[in-house]
């Protein structure tokens, strides 16, 4: 900042430090009939794609599975809704297959076996079917996440009623690309299980979360298997009458996000282990914990619903490495998020109870001073230096440029991304927070269009 007096400068650079975080403003919401939006993804085309379910009264109450299809500004690009209208149909989860298409997983009565059956479904680019799969029995099957495995597979995770010794249990299976099963797995006991969200981990193996289906049981289920399905260890997190919801793997053990099953409980919250699941530690909210997504600076994004709320209403909620709760976005009514993501844009889009798609800005510690006129690319050394845990590094854009803020270790290693986004001429300052990281020397690097400056920072415990 080589236009503001030195006092000028130290009072900036001062009050970044107090400044409370803030929730970032919501830039549009748009709808899309009636129905629940059940997980939203970011395509590779920078457009938005949603699956859930429509709601409409037919003889009763009922569902088809829905998949919508919206450009970047949430303007629908095409709709598509699959199943036969006399009977029940949902959609929980969907992947961009390589090919630009999508997998979807969900429970399905209009095919299959029994009552319910899992339903696995692939579709071309436009959302045109390709081919539908179904796994069941006799009883009630439920689908709930699916994901792309290394080998362009799926692994599907759900809950079964047709098979194992409980009432219902966890089922894992795992296909090939075209869905035909490889093998599948039952896990449970006499308490029973469910399964709702699996991922497949850096050995290859699988990581699932669910919980207890049996009233007077308590707490979240976590399990990991090697990559035939074998279980390598179950443990069990006491979190009252909830569920274990989502899952990440993390560089030193996994995040799981859980909350109550929307009759009994309507709290949740975050849970970090080790890579052997055992607990580092755990957060609680006052909101059931739906899903969670890591951001580009490494902090953790959630969403869900308060059903102790006047209307309902629900919550968007980042927190840090150590769970501490960096802002909060509340909101009353009946658009309640289920699935929230940050974009590559850096801002962050969320779906949920009334089908709809909300996008809100960007949420960081990236600060510009818009009264400053800079003639030059330019990358200041961090302030101060050496710093424990937080320092503050300022750049200067003389014009509009996709920039890439990012953090590496003395080995190359890339720690963290700052920023990267698209931003306008002026001058910026981000203050970073090293709290998660060891003592020693690193390095930050910013590249803006044809610019590219690297310098040294030293973290002293």
């Amino acid at each position: 900042m080589r236009y503001v007096t030195f006092i000028t400068l130290i009072f900036v650079l001062l009050s970044y430090q107090f400044l409370p975080a803030q929730a970032p403003d919501t830039l549009w919401t748009k709808t899309y009939g009636s129905g629940i939006g059940r997980c939203i993804i970011e395509t590779t085309d920078n457009c938005y794609v949603v699956v859930g379910n429509t709601y409409w009264w037919h003889n009763g109450s009922r569902h088809d599975l829905r998949l919508i299809k919206t450009d970047s500004d949430g303007d629908t690009i095409w709709t598509k809704t699959y199943g036969d209208t006399n009977y029940n149909d949902f959609g929980y989860s969907v992947r961009q297959t390589s090919d630009g298409g999508y997998v979807i997983v969900g429970t399905t009565s209009s095919y299959g076996a029994g009552q319910e059956d899992v339903l696995l479904l692939r579709t071309d680019e436009f959302g045109d079917t390709l081919w539908t799969k179904t796994f069941g029995g006799d009883s009630s099957d439920v689908g709930k996440c699916v994901q792309i495995t290394n080998d362009d597979g799926f692994i599907i995770v759900g809950s079964t009623k047709s098979f194992g010794v409980a009432d219902e249990n966890v089922w894992l299976i795992r296909t090939d690309l075209n869905g035909d099963t490889l093998w599948t797995k039952v896990y449970g006991d006499s308490a029973g299980r469910q399964g709702n969200y699996v991922i497949q981990t850096s050995d290859s193996g699988y990581a699932i979360v669910g919980g207890f289906g049996a009233w007077g049981q308590a707490g979240v289920w976590f399990a990991k298997t090697n990559p035939t399905g074998d279980l390598q260890m179950i443990r069990t997190h006491p979190a009252g009458l909830s569920f274990g919801r989502c899952l990440l793997e993390t560089n030193n053990g996994y995040m799981i996000s859980w909350g109550g099953d929307f009759v009994r409980e309507s709290w949740g919250g975050l849970i970090r282990t080790d890579f052997s699941g055992d607990t580092l530690w755990t957060n609680s909210t006052n909101y059931i914990c739906l899903s969670i997504d890591q951001t580009f600076n490494g902090h953790y994004l959630t969403c869900g619903l308060d059903v102790h709320y006047e209307e309902q209403g629900g919550y968007l909620t980042l927190f840090d490495e150590n769970g501490n709760e960096i802002w909060s976005w509340h909101f009353g009514g009946w658009l309640v998020p289920r699935s929230a993501i940050q974009t590559s844009d850096g801002s962050f889009v969320m779906t949920g109870n009334g089908f709809f798609i909300t996008k809100l800005g960007t949420a960081t510690n990236l600060k510009q001073s818009e009264d400053i006129i800079t003639e030059s690319f330019f990358l200041s050394q961090n302030f101060p230096n050496p710093f424990n845990p937080t320092t503050t590094i300022e750049f200067d854009l003389p014009k509009t440029s996709e920039v890439s803020l990012k953090v590496f270790n003395i080995l190359g290693e890339e720690v963290v991304a700052l920023v990267s986004e698209r931003l306008p001429a002026g001058s910026y300052s981000y203050a970073w927070d090293a709290s998660n990281l060891a003592s020693g020397v690193y390095l930050y690097r910013l590249q803006a269009g044809d610019y590219v400056e690297t310098r040294k920072m030293v973290l002293m415990r």
